[in-house]
């Protein structure tokens, strides 16, 4: 249930917070008033687009929000739950912001969320029905879940669904397996050819580096060795044995000894030095190979292969064996492929009579529900002055080239089954049935919609509704059964409603006034709560525009109480 909206700074509304009771709320106001600013503001809480030119003029920030109370509505706790918001006292607050530089805020409880969980929150809490609601009617792609809410196959349809699910994920497994056969069949030479020469000549990366490496060494082996043995001698036969001799002339100076130590120091340093130098020469000498040409071939034959490999198919080693495991992966798929499909088709036919059956449950019981829909829908319309009208009910299977069989016929299956469910009208009895969008008038679909609304009202959630024009193209008795349609409406759920016709605004529990207010050359809009004398005066001025004369406000009383 809605318990109060609080809109700051929003087109032309300064400030106003309204509290809503758990009936019938009315909300009134002469043409061009500002009633439609209200229904945006609402609208704003629940995720419809808003922009900082809706701001007020002179101020920085719009803010606008709501407040439910979800004491019994388990829908609602769970989506909190699921979006990660807190509760408390089992109230919900939806808020949205917006300031001038275009920075749009929403809330949860306070808590920062997206617009779609504003969106989602909404859906569960609140049913809006407006003008914009008939294009909801007009497309056949909802009759269906309506038609199902009417007839009770919440059960059956889920069911349904359980066996869908399931068979749905099988025949897109199947029709996959088929699409990659397809595709793989036109590739399979040019797989087989892929790995045929990849694995001639792919090595590993460390292999790779390693021959890149023992290249080097080969190709340069015969001056290594020319250089590294001169080294060699030159350490044996000269450097070292002169060192020894400077170090051994140093010995024989005496008294000297101290002032020349830091020279024989670093002098035994060096030799030290080049001693370390001559163990390593010597061991390496011994592993240098003399390479024959035929080896430096091999090597540069292997690094040639994987040179030409990365630069065909312009990829690094590492990608190249990817490569290759993809392809012998994918003609090992066509190699076992027979049997995978052929498995796969068993359990798709298993799963595919199961669903049908249960298709064919579906679709028989809205169909047996078809008459008592019809006559509950007629019923409505006719209280409501569209007693000359008629209405039916279209429930036809899908029929589809790529669909399954069932009975005679191809047909598909989604979701709800495998029945298209459209609704259909026609004004006068002697007039063709046709489609809702192309024969209701406004105040017809307007009509129509309280109908549905009101033969669901027990078997859907307990949303609070708004009406916003619900009374367009109608008047006198009409008008008098749509005002007492919408007080028994309101007796099981909350209602908000819109309108500019008495005979639905006398019903009301709580009567709410929106006008505009001029100060200064600003103009303003103001919502305010009547009080009983002041919802006489409003009731006064709906039936003769006047609300001050003693005679129409004594008559504006009688027709509230009569």
């Amino acid at each position: 249930m809605l318990l109060q909206i609080t809109i700051h700074n929003f087109i032309l509304i300064e400030k106003v917070s309204l509290d809503f009771c758990s009936n019938l709320n009315i909300v009134t106001g002469e043409t061009g008033a500002g009633k439609s600013i209200f229904l945006a503001a609402l609208g704003a809480t629940f995720g419809e687009r808003i922009s900082s030119d809706q701001i007020l003029s002179g101020r920085e920030t719009l803010k606008v929000s709501t407040t439910f109370s979800i004491q019994n509505h388990l829908e609602v706790k769970t989506a909190l739950d699921e979006i990660g918001v807190d509760y408390e006292d089992d109230l919900l607050t939806l808020r949205r912001e917006i300031s001038r530089d275009g920075k749009s805020r929403c809330y949860v409880n306070g808590m920062v969320c997206r617009v779609a969980h504003l969106k989602q929150l909404a859906g569960l809490l609140i049913d809006v029905h407006g003008q914009h609601q008939n294009q909801y009617l007009f497309n056949a792609h909802h009759h269906g879940r309506i038609y199902d809410h009417f007839s009770e196959n919440e059960d059956i349809l889920e069911s349904y669904r359980e066996i869908y699910g399931d068979w749905a994920e099988k025949k897109r497994k199947f029709d996959e397996i088929i699409q990659k056969e397809k595709q793989l069949t036109k590739e399979q030479d040019f797989l087989t050819y892929t790995v045929e020469e990849i694995e001639k000549g792919i090595i590993e990366e460390e292999e790779y580096h390693r021959l890149k490496a023992s290249l080097n060494t080969l190709e340069h082996s015969e001056k290594l060795s020319t250089t590294l043995n001169q080294l060699d001698s030159l350490l044996f036969s000269t450097l070292i044995p002169e060192i020894e001799k400077g170090v051994i002339g140093l010995d024989g100076l005496g008294d000297l000894q101290e002032q020349i130590k830091p020279i024989k120091d670093s002098f035994l340093e060096a030799k030290r030095a080049l001693e370390e130098a001559k163990y390593f020469i010597s061991p390496y000498l011994d592993k240098i190979e003399n390479p024959s040409p035929r080896q430096i071939d091999e090597i540069n034959e292997k690094l040639a292969r994987i040179e030409r490999l990365k630069k065909k198919y312009q990829k690094t080693i590492d990608e190249l064996i990817n490569l290759l495991e993809e392809s012998k992966k994918k003609l090992n798929f066509l190699e076992n492929v027979d049997y995978e499909r052929t498995e796969l088709e068993k359990e798709l036919n298993g799963k595919q009579q199961q669903i049908l059956n249960a298709a064919g449950r579906l679709h028989q019981t809205r169909v047996a529900k078809r008459e008592l829909f019809i006559k509950a829908i007629h019923e409505e319309l006719s209280y409501l002055g569209m007693e000359e009208s008629k209405v039916n009910v279209s429930i036809v299977p899908r029929e589809s080239e790529d669909g399954v069989f069932f009975v005679d016929r191809k047909v598909s299956l989604n979701e709800e089954g495998m029945d298209k469910i459209e609704f259909l009208y026609a004004p006068t009895l002697n007039s063709e049935y046709k489609k809702l969008k192309d024969i209701a008038s406004g105040g017809e679909i307007s009509r129509f919609m309280l109908s549905l609304k009101s033969i669901l009202s027990n078997r859907v959630a307990q949303q609070a509704m708004v009406f916003d024009e619900i009374d367009v193209g109608i008047g006198g008795h009409t008008a008098v059964n749509v005002g007492q349609k919408i007080k028994s409406l309101s007796t099981s759920r909350q209602l908000i409603v819109i309108t500019h016709l008495p005979q639905i605004a006398k019903h009301s529990d709580r009567h709410f006034r929106v006008e505009k207010v001029s100060e200064q050359g600003d103009v303003t809009t103001v919502i305010k709560e009547l009080s009983k004398s002041e919802k006489i005066e409003e009731i006064s001025r709906m039936i003769s525009g006047e609300n001050t004369k003693p005679e129409s406000l004594e008559f504006a009383e009688k027709f509230i109480e009569g």
